[in-house]
Parts: C-alpha cells; structure tokens; sequence
C-alpha cells in the first residue's frame, strides 16, 4: 500500500535528522542514551564577580576610500595591484578574471551538472540533473549579485534576497583556471543554494557593508558599500581625521587616524588578524558585533580566539586562512621578541610584480639575515630557484579546506621537511590565543570556554561534555539574564542532556527579549515538533520562515506537521514550494504522490512517484 502522506513526510524529515542536528542541535538519539543532571545555578555566586557590562559602541565616522585618495594619490593608486582592493564588487561592476566562454560547465557526481552563463541580464548558476539516459530530471536557475574575492585564488558568488545573503555552490579557481564546487561543498548533501552568508564571513571579504547591527546577518540594499577592502579598515574610520585637516582650527579637533606601524608589535599585528587569524575557534565577547574591531585595539577586545597544536610536515596539506599560527610558530618570530610581523614582509599598500617578487621578497628575509652569514645551500641548488629564499623556506602547499589552491608555508623552516608546530602553543589542546590572561577578565575566558563545550558537545552528542560547558555558563546566565547567546548554549546543553522542557522553557524566555532570534525560532519549531505540539510548532514555523523564506527544508517540515494535522491540501502547497527551492528531494516527492492519492489525483500522485522513483535511480 501507499504511505499515508504525514508517514511520507515523516521519512523524509528522518532522513533529513542528521543535517538538522548539525544545524540546530535539536535532533537527539534513543532514550536510552545516559542522563546528566543539569547543575543547578548557586544562589551564592556574586553578580559582581560574574557580571558583563556591555563596552561602548566603537566610532562610526567612516567616509570612504574615496575620501582618502584626495590626499593620498599615490598610495591609492598602488593599492590597486593589491588583491584586497579587488575583494568583492556587485557582479556588474567587477573585474573579469573568470573563463565565461569556453569552459562554462563542470560535472558533480549524482548527474548533476553545473553551468555559468553571463549576459547583458546579469549572471546566472544553475544546476540540472539528468537520468540514465541523459533526460533533464530538474534544472534550478539562480541570479547572482555579488562576486567575492579578488580573483587571486579564485572568486565566489552571492544571491541577495530578502536581506539575506546566499553562496552559490559554483566558485572559480584561478589556480586550475576552472569552474567546480565551492569551498565546503560536498559532492553529497550540501547546502546547493541556500548557505547563508553571514556577519562573521562577510566583515574580512567586504570593505564596507549596508549591515543591520540590531539584526546579525541581516542587510540593507545595496549591501556592498565599499566593495574593496578600504583604507579604513586598517587605519580606523576617518571623519575626524578629515575634519581635522580641513578646519580652520585643527587643534580643537583630534586626528584619530591610525598608522599601524607606529602600533606596539601586538596591537599592530592585530590589525591582520582581525581577518587572517581564524584559529580553531572564535567567539564574540559579550554586547559585540563582527563589525566592531577597530585598529589599535586588542584582538581580544572583540573576539576570544582559541588555537591548536595540530602539527605539520612540508608537503602536507594546510587550512587556507593558518599562517599566522605558522608565523607565530617560526623560529623566526621567536627569536624577534615581537618584532617580526605581518608587515615585515607584506606591503599592505601593494604586490610586487612577478619579476620583482624574488629580489623583494630576498630583501626582506636579508633584513635579518645579513649577506655576512650566507646561505648554506649548495650554489647550484639556489640558483635553479632562482636565488629566491621563499623557494626553499617558505613553498606552497596545497591547502585542505579550499580545493584548487595552495598557500605559503608561513613556518619558514630553515630545513624544509622537519615536522613543526602549527601553533606557538605546541600541544594538541585547544588553548586561547595571545595574553588574554591579562588582556581578558576570567568570566568571559570562561564565557568563550563554555561556549567551545557546548558546540563541542553537539557535534559529539556528548552529555558529559555538555554538562561541563553548562558549569560555567550556568553563573554566567545567573549574573547576567539577557546574553542571549549565552541562553542559546544553554539550551543547546539541555537538549544533548535530554532536557528538552528546560531548553524550551529557557528559549521562550529568549524569544520573549528578541522575538526575531533567527536560529533559536528556527530550533523552536524543531524542539515543539519532537514534543508533539504541532499548533506550536507551525507557529513557530511561520515565524521563521518570514525571516528566511528561502530554506526548502522549513517548508519540508512545515509540510509534514500539516500533514500529520490531516490539512492536505495546505501540506502540498508548502510541498511544493519546498521544490521550487529544492528540487532534488525525493522524499518531498514521496509525500506529494500521497497527499495526491488522498484527494483522488491520480495524475498528480503517479507524477511525483515517478520523480521519486528517477531521482533515487540516479543517486549511487
């Protein structure tokens, strides 16, 4: 017999468990996994001790590279060889480093094809399926807004809808001169269209954002303010610098402006690693946004930053964004007690030629290693690289987590091959990064560490670990009720605890501060659904959905809840949406061909059992 339509859905929502539990947390295994108790907040703990004040917001005055360049003519116009002024850019004003001609198609497994085309009505990525026999099963079509990335490595795209941000799974790779999956993707199970761009990945790869700080991951059209990476962001905004220079009583007004080089060694390699320094982890301090670092502060001010001592051999593989937790690890930056930095060796104003990157570069590393004290390498040897010391010191690699490319060995090994470690730490731990012991107060070390535990604990669905995380995070709640990212983890914990009334209870009293709190709505509806309150969980539903109405899998569930509720007609219409945002879902397709038999459309029903049938054939 034909499944009912809601036991349809219901395979289908099982199927979907495992990518719901990495997305929220809410997706738990038997009952027979162990208990933990929730700690009990201490009715002792001293507000003062665990109390977060939340810091002034930073100045604001931006005005543009623009601006900028007025007075600084010659500076702007070397920036322009420097990748980071060619960071991002709407899609009709960017540069074209992409093959839109000859080489617009590229294979994923599953029969799926992907296709790039650019005309005068804009770009375009679409991605079609076929059977066995080469017939079109589906073809989705998407438009694209914004290119990100200066063409270096390669160039990824962004849909903009609703406020909201999407990548396409199509990103170009400069070094293979070819089209193919983007970073992350999977040849299976990933997120096609609908991974969400957001704050934290936007800040380094946009100048200047249109971004709503009341509303994280949010943006305002035309989004891309300043599209390359701007004079600003590495010298602080400029208004009162401009000010100062253009009135007529100059001492009244204070230069604010920001020369890094003229920055203690830390607070200027900072500036870097605002965005070069991604580590195993990063959490915002509490009543900050990714928007808030501003140069000549502490890193630590915005972010707490945790590394590991994962350890490396020239020829492996690295992560894409790890040099400065090589650099930090060289001999080199050991034995300058700070001195050696970033800038030491980059011009952050411009790239030297390819002739000239040899002599530069070889004149860096003389700075410190003087002609007096010659290289040991056998003649022959440096002169088949060229005499280039970054040949043999600093190769690339090919990197792990970004297919296609390589990166720069940062660990400048004087003997190419010895195993070192990626991280001044030197253990396999994760540890915090740079002096927050005394740079940063004991609770949010202990903010940030239980944060980590709770992530941790939901990719293990690890009750254990979750307890741990829920002991200090629990006095930090206590003392300060509405760190909302803070009640967030700690429903997260009560959930891998099985607790799952304490996490609903403490995220009603979240949603009831910010009624708009994207991800835990979205959990919500999840969490209602598992207990069985179906009315509660659609309304949650639709609450989410208003915010995001383009995530096929919220209208999958909505379907099933409909269903289950014996609303047909209302469960085929979110079906069918589902589809047009998703069109790969058998299961959908199953539950439609059941909701179909239910109204007595035998056309409709042998239609999507069919598609069914095909996408399942065509799916190794």
């Amino acid at each position: 017999p034909a499944p009912s339509f809601s036991s349809a859905f219901l395979y289908a929502a099982m199927m979907s468990a495992v990518v719901v539990a990495a997305a929220s947390g809410c997706w738990r295994s038997s009952a027979g996994d162990p208990q933990v108790a929730v700690p009990p907040p201490s009715a002792e703990l001293s507000r003062h001790r665990y109390g977060l004040a939340p810091p002034e917001a930073p100045p604001d005055t931006y005005v543009g590279s623009e601006k900028c360049a007025v007075c600084h003519a010659a500076i702007s116009q070397r920036y322009q060889s420097h990748p980071m002024a060619h960071a991002s850019s709407a899609v009709d004003q960017a540069t074209r480093v992409e093959d839109f001609e000859t080489q617009t198609t590229f294979a994923a497994s599953h029969r799926r094809q992907y296709r790039v085309e650019a005309t005068e009505a804009g770009v375009r990525h679409s991605e079609t399926m076929f059977d066995r026999e080469g017939e079109i099963l589906y073809e989705h079509s998407v438009p694209i807004h914004f290119e990100i990335g200066s063409g270096k490595r390669g160039r990824s795209y962004a849909t903009f809808r609703d406020g909201l941000l999407f990548q396409s799974p199509v990103t170009w790779y400069s070094e293979g001169s070819r089209w193919d999956l983007s970073p992350g993707y999977k040849q299976s199970a990933r997120p096609r269209f609908e991974r969400r761009l957001v704050d934290d990945c936007m800040h380094c790869h946009v100048g200047q954002l249109a971004h709503q700080r009341a509303r994280p991951n949010r943006f305002d059209p035309p989004v891309i303010v300043e599209g390359p990476i701007s004079c600003e962001r590495c010298h602080g905004p400029g208004g009162q610098h401009v000010a100062h220079h253009q009135s007529t009583t100059p001492d009244a007004i204070v230069d604010t402006i920001v020369n890094p080089s003229q920055l203690s060694p830390l607070r200027r390699d900072d500036v870097c690693y605002q965005c070069h320094l991604q580590g195993s982890g990063r959490y915002l301090r509490f009543g900050r946004s990714e928007f808030d670092f501003r140069p000549g502060m502490k890193l630590s001010d915005v972010w707490t930053v945790f590394v590991d001592g994962s350890r490396g051999q020239l020829g492996e593989t690295t992560k894409a964004v790890s040099q400065v937790e090589q650099m930090l690890a060289s001999k080199c930056y050991q034995a300058s007690d700070g001195r050696l930095g970033c800038i030491s060796c980059h011009d952050p104003h411009g790239q030297p030629s390819p002739e000239e990157r040899v002599a530069v570069y070889r004149q860096r590393c003389l700075t410190c290693h003087q002609e007096s004290s010659p290289c040991s390498a056998p003649a022959t040897s440096r002169k088949a690289q060229g005499n280039s010391c970054i040949a043999c010191h600093m190769p690339p690699l090919a990197t792990n987590d970004v297919p296609h490319t390589s990166q720069t060995d940062h660990h400048m090994l004087r003997q190419p091959g010895v195993e070192v470690s990626s991280s001044p730490a030197g253990n396999a731990a994760q540890v915090f990064f740079g002096n927050v012991e005394t740079d940063v107060p004991l609770v949010d070390r202990e903010r940030a560490q239980g944060l980590r535990k709770i992530a941790e604990s939901q990719e293990v669905d690890d009750p254990f670990l979750a307890y741990e995380g829920l002991s200090l995070l629990h006095p930090i709640l206590e003392a300060n009720p509405t760190d909302l990212r803070v009640m967030e983890a700690v429903g997260d914990g009560y959930l891998v605890q099985r607790h799952q009334e304490e996490a609903k209870r403490l995220w009603t009293e979240l949603l009831a501060i910010d009624p708009d709190y994207e991800s835990v709505l979205q959990k919500m509806a999840f969490l209602c659904q598992d207990l069985g309150q179906l009315e509660e969980s659609l309304d949650y539903l639709d609450r989410v959905i208003e915010i995001n109405p383009w995530h096929a899998f919220l209208f999958e569930r909505q379907a099933l809840i409909l269903a289950r509720l014996g609303r047909v007609k209302s469960a085929i219409k979110a079906a069918q949406h589902s589809l047009t945002l998703n069109p790969n879902s058998a299961t959908v397709h199953d539950g439609l061909a059941a909701g179909y038999e239910a109204l007595g459309d035998a056309d409709q029903r042998d239609y999507h059992r069919q598609m069914a049938r095909q996408l399942r054939e065509n799916v190794p």
